[in-house]
């Protein structure tokens, strides 16, 4: 422990308050004023000890003026008046101390050379502001995106409360997992089909992760338009008739559905099974009224 040597005015002052102490010291013969212990012109006591030394600490070193002081000196490892901090002291304060409102604090306080705190140590998450061991802080993603993260080649990389990368909008196309922002991935559609997306009929695809509605159709049976999954629509029978159909002849129509050709009006050749003689294109069915063919003609 250092001793710090008191001037003799403060000590007369601090004795006067107790006790009485008399405003100026004797003057001796030769002009030096001397204490109540006889302190001479020569500057000893009457018993001969030399008052004159500088300042010694309780080991009985010589003090060098410094550490004597009343102020604080930086780099002595005591945190005093004046000082921010000490080597390792820094009062009880943490980065916590300098963190904004709203923000959490990390990291390490560092003293400088002049006693002064640096909390270039400390991070702050939730100042909007990427430093220290923060992946990012806030829109601060540091110039990073999901193709930047492994195993995503795409998507919209997000930064979470704690300062970490949220990858849940990123996404990987084709590994058949409809993910983060796509609409499809190979066949997995998330429940979609050709009637959810405002079709009538047909079959979604997907190309890179987007749904592709070109094998969709807006099905409106009896608009005379072949369209999604119909096979014909009133006179539109694309071609078909009874002869394409396997039949002698007559007349093909649409059904109600679109989806069937009505065959009812058609009729077969000579020698092909018949049970009236409307079965027949040339009307000749030769027939026990149950079972029976067309004639030749």
């Amino acid at each position: 422990m250092f001793v710090v040597p008191v001037p003799r005015r403060v000590a007369c002052a601090f004795l006067l308050a107790l006790s009485g102490c008399p405003d100026s010291a004797p003057v001796g013969a030769s002009g030096r004023g001397e204490t109540s212990t006889g302190v001479g012109a020569s500057g000893s006591t009457s018993g001969g000890e030399d008052t004159r030394a500088s300042a010694s600490t309780e080991t009985g070193e010589p003090g060098d003026g410094t550490h004597g002081s009343a102020e604080s000196v930086c780099g002595d490892g005591i945190l005093g008046a004046g000082e921010q901090c000490e080597s390792g002291d820094f009062g009880g304060l943490s980065c916590d101390d300098f963190a904004p409102v709203d923000a959490s604090a990390s990291g390490m306080l560092a003293c400088t050379d002049a006693c002064e705190i640096d909390v270039s140590g400390c991070s702050f998450c939730g100042d909007g502001r990427r430093e220290g061991a923060e992946d990012c802080d806030g829109s601060d993603l540091g110039g990073e995106t999901c193709m930047d993260r492994p195993d995503f080649d795409a998507g919209s990389l997000a930064c979470a409360e704690d300062c970490t990368f949220d990858t849940s909008s990123c996404t990987r196309c084709g590994n058949a997992v409809r993910e983060g922002e796509e609409q499809c991935d190979g066949i997995d559609f998330g429940g979609e089909t050709c009637l959810s997306q405002g079709f009538d009929g047909g079959t979604l695809g997907c190309i890179g992760c987007e749904i592709d509605t070109s094998g969709c159709a807006i099905q409106r049976c009896g608009n005379g338009t072949i369209e999604g999954s119909e096979v014909c629509d009133g006179s539109e029978l694309d071609g078909v008739n009874c002869v394409t159909l396997g039949f002698g002849g007559g007349t093909v129509t649409c059904n109600a559905g679109c989806l069937n050709f009505d065959t009812t009006d058609c009729c077969v050749r000579g020698g092909e099974p018949c049970t009236v003689a409307s079965d027949c294109c040339n009307g000749f069915c030769l027939s026990n009224g149950f079972s029976g063919f067309c004639l030749n003609e």
